[in-house]
């Protein structure tokens, strides 16, 4: 990038929030998917909507790629360049500004967390309507960009149900507001932000960025509705001999009305690799009712007397009611715990769920475990009418063998599921071979993208929205930063205990390995870059500098992995990594953030964990700081 540029943007937003060294820049190629990008050429951190409405024209003027990105949670690769370009890190933007009771809405800057978005609310006796699991490290403006579910779809529907109305950056540098709130005398007659009424002024304006990730503009704030906090919540617990009897459960519930706030379908091979050792029935429905305590109670006696016409039985109801308590703070530990996965959600009519749900399993069990010899479990949860299930390849990180195949067998399930009739929603970088599919529907959503975008600076690419760069996609899913050897094959299960696990050839004379943290620093790559750690209270290296990736426990854990793959160099680091690893006091309360440690929440076996702070001092016995000397083990 010329250096006349950088200037610019540096007098745009201060010096301390652009970034342009190489291992800086290392940290905005990976999300929390399996993809992987390329390098971007900058990364700029602004701080308010005039900046970036400066940066926005500027990239226009200059035909720079531009890539928005929150707290890079995506999990289908909808937060990482592909085209170099500008990353656009919008975890400033963070303030909550407007809670109109009067309303029914709320008004949010796109970087304001779920779980930060809850407890405002919270206290205020209201709630928002939709939120995803373990939404600590999920961002507002994401989740409507990417059309997020999760917590409240039962009832909502998506993130983009919920959503009023937005404010919105255009690739040429308008600021543009859907909604009601686009009449000035909104606000003013009605109070606080406006937003009341989402279908204001004809066209659904909201509805066309709705699912954009990013192709459109840069989202600044959006106005979800909320809800008064129910009287009473219920808690449901059902366990079922055949899945095919829990999908016919939930489309009853569904006909009869029951007000089921979440309801979730898990299989026993997902419970049985977190919890082994324990019998589990073959499906169970998690179940979250919410109402006044008349509709509460009636709906729980029609769910139980729903489960035993199909052939279920009441099961743990404490399992409801835990994962309630930790829903922000926990996803379902099988996504992150496992090893690395690859998420291939799609959606399906809820009253034909029992005919599409074994032939989703067949394809499964055909494809990723018979030809591929890959783990896999099946889950989904309710989205209103419909259901979202989610097919799940589990594979490990560092081992190429397993990085080269799994590309290939996410391309078979995908096409299978495709050809089965599934309708993907967060489309990304994941499922982008579907879009060229589907003739008339995304030739218009061409015409839509060069009208509103003439010079595709925003996200070019996503979406298979390639504008000449069609060779981007031919990026491997996972690639790796070396050619290295490995004859390990693809055949264990992801969730061995890495003590069982052999060491990969290439790690076998590798420098770190001479620290004594080999079977740590293989748990290294069990890191999913979710974004959970960032929520750590009281690190000592975050409050040095909160908004710079280099200073997170996440940011760490991927200056470790490239180190390991050779990427980087550590006298290649930039000094603030460097200042970042000597901040980190190996206190380890990142441990009890990070979704991949659900043992120690769960009172599990705490073999396959992360253990970050034996990480972290293998970080720093490589920059030669005295304090991590000692076997880490050791330390207090």
């Amino acid at each position: 990038m010329h250096h006349h540029i950088k200037s610019r943007l540096i007098r745009i937003a201060g010096e301390k929030y652009v970034y342009d060294h190489p291992s800086l820049l290392e940290l905005y190629t990976r999300d929390a998917s399996p993809l992987e990008g390329y390098l971007p050429e900058l990364v700029i951190v602004p701080g308010n909507e005039q900046e970036i409405v400066a940066i926005v024209k500027l990239a226009n003027e200059e035909g720079i790629p531009l890539y928005p990105r929150n707290l890079g949670s995506n999990l289908w690769g909808g937060a990482i360049p592909i085209a170099g370009g500008i990353v656009l890190d919008l975890r400033r933007l963070n303030k909550i500004k407007h809670i109109d009771e009067e309303l029914f809405s709320c008004t949010a800057e796109t970087g304001v967390t779920m779980a930060q978005l809850n407890d405002a609310l919270t206290a205020r006796g209201f709630y928002n309507l939709v939120a995803p699991e373990g939404g600590a490290c999920s961002c507002i403006g994401g989740s409507f960009l990417g059309h997020g579910d999760g917590i409240g779809s039962g009832l909502w529907g998506t993130q983009g149900d919920a959503v009023i109305g937005c404010r919105v950056v255009l690739p040429t540098g308008e600021v543009v507001v859907t909604g009601s709130g686009t009449n000035p005398k909104a606000a003013e007659r009605a109070g606080g932000s406006g937003q009341f009424f989402r279908y204001a002024f004809g066209h659904d304006l909201t509805g066309l960025f709705a699912g954009s990730e990013g192709t459109l503009g840069i989202l600044l704030e959006v106005t979800t509705r909320i809800e008064k906090l129910p009287e009473k919540y219920g808690f449901v617990s059902l366990a079922f001999s055949r899945t095919e009897d829990a999908c016919d459960l939930l489309y009853q519930a569904r006909i009869q009305r029951i007000p089921l706030n979440f309801a979730a379908l898990r299989e026993r091979a997902s419970l049985e690799a977190l919890r082994p050792g324990t019998a589990h029935p073959e499906a169970q429905l998690i179940c979250i009712l919410e109402g006044d305590r008349f509709i509460v109670d009636y709906g729980t006696k029609t769910l139980l007397e729903l489960a035993r016409q199909h052939n279920g039985w009441e099961g743990d109801h404490n399992a409801s009611l835990h994962f309630w308590n930790k829903r922000f703070s926990l996803v379902p530990g099988s996504m992150y715990k496992l090893g690395s996965r690859v998420l291939l959600p799609l959606h399906y009519p809820l009253g034909r769920l029992a005919w599409f749900y074994p032939r989703i399993r067949r394809v499964c069990e055909e494809i990723i475990k018979q030809k591929f010899n890959f783990a896999y479990f099946i889950g989904g949860f309710q989205i209103n009418t419909v259901f979202v299930c989610y097919p799940v390849i589990l594979f490990l990180e560092q081992y190429p063998a397993q990085y080269k195949k799994v590309t290939e067998c996410s391309r078979e399930v995908k096409e299978a599921l495709i050809d089965l009739g599934g309708s993907p929603i967060q489309i990304g970088r994941l499922w982008w071979e579907a879009m060229g599919q589907l003739g008339d529907h995304f030739a218009l959503i061409g015409k839509i993208k060069k009208a509103v975008d003439p010079n595709n600076i925003m996200v070019p690419g996503m979406m298979g929205l390639s504008a000449g760069r069609e060779k981007d996609f031919a990026t491997p899913l996972c690639r790796p930063g070396a050619e290295w050897e490995d004859d390990f094959g693809v055949s264990p299960l992801p969730y061995c205990p890495p003590s069982q696990l052999p060491v990969p050839r290439w790690f076998e004379n590798h420098p770190l390995r001479k620290l004594g943290y080999d079977e740590k620093l293989n748990a290294a790559f069990r890191c999913q870059r979710c974004g959970a750690c960032l929520s750590t209270e009281n690190c000592q290296a975050m409050s040095a500098n909160p908004y710079e990736e280099a200073f997170t426990p996440r940011g760490r854990m991927i200056i470790l992995r490239k180190l390991l793959e050779g990427r980087l160099k550590i006298e290649d680091l930039a000094p603030s990594l460097k200042e970042a690893i000597r901040r980190c006091t190996l206190c380890g309360r990142c441990n009890t953030y990070c979704f991949a440690n659900v043992a120690h929440r769960e009172g599990l076996s705490s073999e396959q964990n992360i253990n970050h702070r034996e990480v972290f001092a293998a970080l720093k016995c490589l920059l030669g700081l005295k304090e991590a000397a000692a076997p880490a083990k050791n330390l207090q």
